[in-house]
């Protein structure tokens, strides 16, 4: 019996497929977090996404009653060879988010080695764009995840492109508590560093204090935010980082605005949401470094870092890298930073990021003032025990931790179960992505479009002892 003779198969560029990308990480049925944050902007700019869930749950644990289940390590090994034997496996951008376990977390991490590795091989010398998005707890709140999540991700961030987490889990990663300038600057380069060595970084929110936004030089919000805002609001105004009275009803405008931060109103030292964006390379001993300063809502909102990691992932335009690190060894020069055409790549990516989150933000807190304005100003519907009708949603804002933790209500037999308090108060705060999906491809036709930004003086910020957060 002769021989079976395996075809050769003669290999030609590309491996990647620029327009598919993978997403790896939670999933809701109901509302907008993990993948369900992510998968519809990033087909809406262009994306084929291939999306792989780490959890299955009913809704997001804002609401206070959630069920489901965890994807495996099992599973995911399964999915994953399942896609390996049939060669899908050739994404050229790779998103991962929340990953609950620390034997799951490492099974994903593999297969991005051997994604990466492929791409790298023989003739191909392919990248693989990896943002790592490092989702692990968040200041007041602590861990989401076990602790033994945390090393795993250490060990990740030699594999990642760009990684985005916020101040808590920088800290975590980087080891060091960031209480002031000088700690962040020395968390930034321990991330940029051997043996991470990660090229872009993007802290998503570390609170400052507003006199030191404003010697930092950070500007206010762009044109294309500001417009969005009720008549009243002026950006004079804005530049307090609070937003706008509303004309509503008295008793109505005191309960929305409570929870939104005013800088006239709050304590001595008014604090400011900011974001930065930092890159380094591996031949550079600079750090490039731009702040953002946000407008911050208190409200809760969910699934605001899934959708941010996705925008930056799905603005980042590789072919551009190399143009960006012409000038990082001299990061003292100045230079036009308040649109993105004038911002080298990741710093551009993340200025549009931030304009469509902040955008998406403001549209969803204003759809709720309205929806409870409006439903305030009707009568309350009269309801028997028989009745299965919701109530209104005019007693669901703000959040009243009394209240809030309620439990349904129960009405007649076979009727569905009055929505509790807080689940109310959540659907009504669910981010308004599909409806604001015009703003996103505004960000992506128009280059000028972004939330502007400001480079950092690191070697005079270093000097300075008075930058204490």
């Amino acid at each position: 019996m002769p021989a079976i003779r395996t075809p050769q198969v003669n290999r030609t560029k590309p491996f990647l497929q620029e327009d598919r990308l993978l997403s790896v990480q939670s999933h809701v049925v109901s509302g907008y977090v993990g993948n369900r944050a992510a998968t519809f902007p990033l087909q809406l700019l262009g994306y084929d996404v291939d999306v792989i869930n780490t959890v299955q749950f009913s809704n997001h644990t804002g609401y206070g009653h959630t069920n489901g289940n965890k994807t495996s390590p099992e599973q995911l090994t399964a999915v994953f060879s399942g896609l390996e034997v049939n060669g899908l496996g050739r994404w050229a951008k790779v998103l991962t988010g929340y990953i609950p376990g620390a034997s799951a977390l490492s099974v994903v991490g593999d297969e991005v080695r051997k994604l990466k590795d492929r791409a790298q091989s023989g003739s191909y010398q392919e990248e693989v764009i990896y943002l790592l998005d490092p989702v692990m707890g968040d200041i007041g709140k602590g861990l989401y995840v076990a602790e033994d999540v945390v090393p795993i991700y250490r060990s990740l961030l030699s594999q990642a492109t760009i990684i985005t987490p916020n101040q808590f889990e920088t800290e975590l990663l980087a080891e060091r508590k960031i209480d002031s300038l000088q700690s962040l600057h020395k968390a930034l380069d321990t991330l940029h560093s051997s043996p991470h060595s990660v090229p872009h970084v993007a802290i998503s929110s570390i609170p400052l204090p507003r006199r030191l936004v404003e010697s930092l030089g950070l500007p206010p919000p762009p044109e294309e935010y500001t417009a969005l805002l009720p008549k009243e609001g002026t950006v004079e105004q804005l530049r307090t980082w609070g937003y706008p009275g509303l004309e509503q009803d008295a008793g109505l405008k005191q309960k929305l605005t409570d929870g939104i931060r005013d800088s006239k109103e709050q304590e001595e030292e008014p604090m400011v949401l900011a974001c930065f964006a930092s890159t380094k390379t591996a031949d550079s001993a600079a750090l490039q470094t731009y702040g953002f300063a946000l407008p911050t809502v208190e409200g809760y909102f969910s699934g605001v870092g899934d959708l941010f990691s996705a925008l930056v992932l799905a603005f980042f335009k590789k072919e551009l890298i190399a143009d960006a690190f012409d000038d990082l060894a001299n990061t003292d020069n100045e230079r036009d930073s308040s649109r993105p055409d004038n911002l080298p790549p990741f710093a551009a990516a993340v200025s549009k990021a931030l304009l469509g989150v902040q955008q998406i933000l403001l549209q969803t807190h204003l759809h709720t003032l309205h929806v409870a304005s409006q439903t305030k100003q009707r009568e309350r519907i009269q309801r028997d025990s028989d009745s299965s009708i919701v109530p209104e949603e005019e007693d669901c804002v703000p959040s009243d931790p009394e209240l809030d933790s309620l439990p349904p209500t129960p009405v007649s037999k076979g009727a569905l179960p009055i929505p509790a308090r807080t689940a109310r108060r959540m659907r009504m705060r669910e981010l308004r992505i599909i409806q604001e999906k015009d703003k996103l491809l505004t960000l992506a036709e128009v280059d000028k479009v972004g939330w502007p930004a400001s480079l950092l003086n690191w070697s005079e910020i270093l000097h300075d002892e008075r930058v204490e957060i």
